[in-house]
């Protein structure tokens, strides 16, 4: 089942950092997942670098995603 986030949700979908495999909707306006149960890395050396993270987890490290307006 798919699942998406808002752009201003900060979690790890929308980070910068999170190298978890997402797409946007054709607006830029949500990051579309698989399923919620998506994993990623975070290679932010100032967070969870690494560290393999859940989409929907936070922390305050985060950096908006580019792609995203």
């Amino acid at each position: 089942m798919a699942h998406s986030y808002p752009s201003s949700w900060k979690n790890c979908a929308t980070c910068a950092f999170w190298l978890g495999e997402r797409d946007t909707d054709h607006f830029y306006q949500r990051v579309l997942l698989e399923n919620s149960s998506v994993k990623g890395r975070c290679c932010n050396k100032n967070g969870w670098r690494n560290c393999e993270k859940s989409a929907s987890q936070t922390c305050n490290a985060w950096e908006k995603w580019p792609v995203l307006k």
